[in-house]
């Protein structure tokens, strides 16, 4: 059994992570600040109402709790906001995972997993991506993840910060015992399906449709690298 630090456990991936988690033994502690996130989803396990900006708030997760892993979900994450915006990216995003980079480092938690995104890639059409194509972000969100990724390999170097990095796309899926409500904020799939508009993506969406009420296969992705990275610990 492994407590788990879920930052924006609050949130559509987050809680569902968090659900997971708990379903698979673990203990995980939501840290959230609720810009984005919803009370009602946090149901799993013990909850600290703090920001990333706020070290103090780190300080008292991470002694009150005592987490093994971290698992890093809370930003800021509309890209063009991010384009109008940028300082709230960097300030948001980077210098929050670095408060929590340097609070899960004084505490002794070295593992660490990070929920990034393909917009580090960038614009790349007709390539098939992986984790070695070329990241090229075009955009202060999809650069702020990246400033992170390059601060985890700086973290692990120094500190022993073993990490795993996830990037991925829009996610869609929900919970089918319906613990988690799925919000028409969720999803941009989910904001046109209860709109009804779009009437050009109605193929599309339909398709999409049922696939929005299965599981959500991200969580339990980011479990089982979590247990492996325990596991090696």
């Amino acid at each position: 059994m492994a407590v788990v630090l879920v930052t924006g456990g609050a949130g559509y991936i987050g809680s569902h992570a968090c659900k997971k988690l708990k379903a698979d033994g673990h203990i995980p502690v939501t840290f959230d600040n609720f810009s984005t996130g919803w009370r009602d989803a946090v149901k799993f396990g013990p909850f600290v109402e703090g920001d990333l900006l706020d070290p103090e708030s780190l300080k008292i997760a991470f002694d009150l709790h005592q987490p093994d892993a971290v698992m890093h979900f809370a930003a800021l994450s509309q890209v063009g906001e991010s384009m109008t915006n940028p300082a709230i990216y960097w300030r948001n995003n980077v210098a929050g995972s670095n408060n929590l980079l340097d609070a899960a480092s004084n505490a002794g938690c070295s593992n660490f997993i990070f929920s990034s995104t393909c917009a580090t890639y960038g614009e790349q059409d007709n390539v098939v991506l992986n984790e070695s194509s070329a990241q090229k972000p075009i955009n202060a969100y999809g650069k702020s993840k990246r400033a992170i990724e390059e601060m985890l390999v700086d973290y692990e170097a120094a500190h022993g910060m073993k990490h795993v990095i996830f990037r991925y796309f829009n996610v869609a899926g929900a919970d089918p015992d319906s613990d988690i409500l799925l919000r028409r904020s969720d999803c941009f799939v989910a904001r046109k399906i209860w709109s009804g508009a779009d009437l050009l993506y109605s193929h599309y969406l339909q398709k999409i449709r049922l696939r929005i009420y299965r599981r959500n296969p991200i969580a339990e992705r980011l479990i089982a690298f979590l247990i492996w990275r325990l596991s090696v610990v």
